[in-house]
């Protein structure tokens, strides 16, 4: 019995291809038992080897047929348009979840040209449809970015605006001051919502937000919300709170400078509601980077929360697993951004933020 005169062609240009993305660091598997426009499932690897988590599915095409139509500009050939009767596969592969691409193996000189199949690269022949295999998209390592970019077209960012957030919902309590600072919409209570009571955190998320309204309305629920009463308070955190209210919205920097002085460095002699671990501990961080900065002074006040941000920023990216609450904290909120910059240059600017 004889086999068919195409089918080592097909079956050679099938781990010629294979092996050309296994060079590349990739992994490989085939798909032989439900083919049905996929000869390959490939996992994207960066060139540390590191898998990036997403796939790419290979149709390889080769033999005589594939090369028949090529292509030329000055006597140069510049891709090959590659034909079929129908739409059936084509539609299959620039619709499917994963991105789809088009190899076409040279079995005379081993190279395997191909082309990433999506909806606007593919054109009517009025019986059947056809697409474009250019000749410089080569699977090599020259052409590595252009492969790891196909595999990360069908990724999505997360999208953060207009979302609904569960305000502290996985926020650990000992670093809710640094959240409130940074990321404040992770802390603040939803304005639909009005909550039963609010922590310092909380409070001063909606600070750094202005959203002065509701802090108004809300002292209701709690008190210490008005400022006056907040620097009376024997928890720190809300005088904190008032002594960044009276930064933010009147330009007043010496309350904010001088609640460093009490700061409290030592949590576990503290109930949890009043530990401010982080606080703390950045504060030893920033005075043993800088012993001579001393943070009760308004002048290097900017610098001090600085170097504290980015000290927080740096032993967050150095974790191996970086989820979503470590990489919020390694950028400031832009009302902090402001606060900076207004310390630095102490004019009053309680309109602007109001603004």
């Amino acid at each position: 019995m004889r086999s068919p005169s195409n089918n080592p062609i097909g079956t050679a240009a099938q781990s010629a291809v294979k092996a050309q993305f296994e060079l590349l660091g990739w992994g490989v598997a085939p798909n032989p038992e439900h083919d049905l426009g996929t000869d390959h499932w490939v996992m994207a690897r960066d060139d540390k080897r590191i898998d990036v988590r997403r796939l790419v599915g290979v149709q390889v095409k080769a033999g005589a047929t594939p090369f028949k139509r090529p292509v030329t500009a000055d006597g140069v050939v510049t891709g090959w348009w590659f034909y079929e009767r129908d739409n059936r596969h084509f539609e299959y592969w620039s619709s499917h979840s994963i991105p789809h691409i088009l190899a076409l193996h040279e079995i005379t000189n081993g190279t395997s040209y191909w082309v990433h199949v999506t909806a606007d690269k593919i054109q009517s022949t009025g019986k059947g449809r056809k697409i474009f295999v250019p000749a410089t998209q080569t699977i090599d390592a020259e052409n590595r970015t252009a492969l790891m970019d196909v595999a990360l077209s069908n990724s999505t960012l997360p999208e953060f605006q207009g979302s609904a957030w569960e305000e502290g919902d996985d926020v650990p309590a000992e670093s809710a001051l640094r959240y409130a600072l940074l990321t404040p919409r992770l802390l603040a209570p939803h304005g639909n919502r009005t909550p039963t009571e609010i922590s310092p955190a909380q409070a001063i998320s909606l600070l750094v937000q202005m959203r002065i309204t509701t802090l108004e309305r809300w002292q209701k629920i709690e008190p210490l919300l008005d400022h006056s009463k907040a620097e009376e308070s024997l928890d720190w955190g809300w005088r904190f709170y008032a002594a960044l209210w009276h930064a933010l919205l009147e330009a007043d920097l010496a309350p904010l400078g001088a609640i460093h002085t009490d700061a409290p460095t030592r949590p576990a002699a503290r109930p949890p509601s009043q530990r401010w671990r982080p606080y703390g501990s950045r504060r030893r961080l920033c005075r043993a980077r800088s012993p001579s900065l001393k943070p009760s002074s308004s002048r290097n006040l900017a610098q001090w929360i600085e170097l504290g941000w980015r000290s927080t920023a740096h032993a967050s990216s150095s974790r191996s697993a970086t989820p979503l609450r470590h990489r919020c904290r390694q950028s400031p909120s832009p009302q902090l951004v402001g606060l900076l910059s207004a310390i630095r240059q102490p004019p009053c600017f309680r309109d602007q933020l109001r603004s």
